[in-house]
């Protein structure tokens, strides 16, 4: 279960990024653990922490890295800036989380720096009841924020406004 709260950052990250694709901002949201992974298969980076992955300085490098990789494609930079502050946000959240010891037992906290031997976190997943809450409230609250988002966007021709202007040039 734990992991799923990074997507609410994608998904209220919608309203900030219009242009931006969705699943894009979703993938932003999970880009640290997606390369933990794939660095774990390739056998980069096998400690348990994600140094090159979940420290704060990689992690503002991935953020960099993946705003600039959009930027071209969006041709925006406030498009991209959103981009890049969802990763970051990554890291915010797990070191607000971490260490998981109500999920893994042996969980440790994040890397500040790039080594293992500084690991830090304020650790709200101590408590089950918080791991509970904030899985479920942060992707809530994000899907919220999008379809708002999206209600808002979708219904901008049907405002009373515009009603009245276009029924006033159909002679109705």
């Amino acid at each position: 279960m734990a992991g799923i709260a990074h997507l609410g950052f994608g998904f209220a990250a919608k309203r900030f990024a219009p242009k931006v694709a969705l699943p894009v901002l979703l993938v932003a949201a999970w880009l640290p653990d997606l390369l933990a992974v794939i660095f774990s298969l390739l056998r980069v980076d096998n400690t348990p922490q994600s140094v090159l992955t979940h420290s704060p300085i990689t992690a503002l490098a991935w953020s960099v890295l993946f705003a600039l990789a959009f930027l071209p494609v969006y041709r925006d930079l406030r498009s991209a800036i959103v981009i890049g502050a969802v990763v970051f946000l990554h890291w915010v959240l797990d070191f607000v989380t971490w260490p998981m010891s109500a999920v893994f037992p042996n969980a440790t906290g994040v890397p500040l720096l790039l080594d293992t031997h500084t690991l830090a976190g304020l650790g709200l997943y101590r408590w089950v009841g918080a791991v509970v809450a904030t899985e479920i409230v942060l992707p809530l609250v994000g899907v919220v924020v999008y379809l708002r988002h999206r209600q808002k966007v979708g219904n901008i021709g049907n405002r009373p406004e515009t009603q009245s202007h276009l029924t006033s040039q159909s002679g109705v």
